[in-house]
């Protein structure tokens, strides 16, 4: 099954699903204390290269390749190249989550090893899937475009709103 955005989602989806740090409030360090231990899902180039270049190794990152629609720096690239993970790749057209994505989520969520999948296409709705199939407790940071990073809890309140944002998604 895919899911494709509808156009009268899409000013829901633009409010952050958790908490926003503004750019350049805190580092990424700081909010994962505030939040304590917890396995960790990153969705994004910048927000997962952050997180690396702060030592801080996701359980599971969704990256693209792509930073605002435009290649990612070649240091992005190197900084992601370099953490040691395994890498299951996916095709997924903006706009969509497809079924590919969704299982690769379930499989990154349950490896007992970092994982890191690669999106040919765009990563942007992965959030979703990740919020609605982790474990609660499970913390996923992503980037809210020219604000800040989200910070995202999961539990049964946030797991709710993701399943009635994907019901409000077409299926395909």
């Amino acid at each position: 099954m895919t899911y494709r955005l509808k156009k009268e989602l899409r000013p829901k989806l633009k409010k952050p699903l958790g908490r926003l740090y503004e750019d350049g409030e805190k580092s990424v360090k700081e909010v994962l204390d505030e939040k304590g231990s917890s396995k960790l899902a990153t969705v994004g180039d910048v927000t997962t290269h952050n997180l690396l270049k702060q030592d801080v190794n996701p359980d599971l990152a969704i990256v693209d390749g792509r930073v605002m629609r435009k290649e990612a720096s070649e240091d992005i690239k190197k900084t992601i190249g370099s953490w040691e993970h395994s890498v299951i790749a996916v095709e997924n057209p903006a706009g969509h989550i497809t079924s590919e994505l969704i299982d690769a989520v379930k499989e990154g969520l349950d490896s007992d090893s970092p994982t890191l999948i690669s999106v040919d296409g765009e990563e942007d709705l992965a959030v979703l899937p990740v919020a609605l199939y982790a474990p609660e407790g499970y913390i996923v940071l992503y980037g809210q475009p020219k604000e800040g990073l989200v910070s995202v809890r999961v539990d049964s309140d946030c797991k709710n709103k993701v399943k009635s944002f994907m019901n409000l998604m077409e299926e395909i």
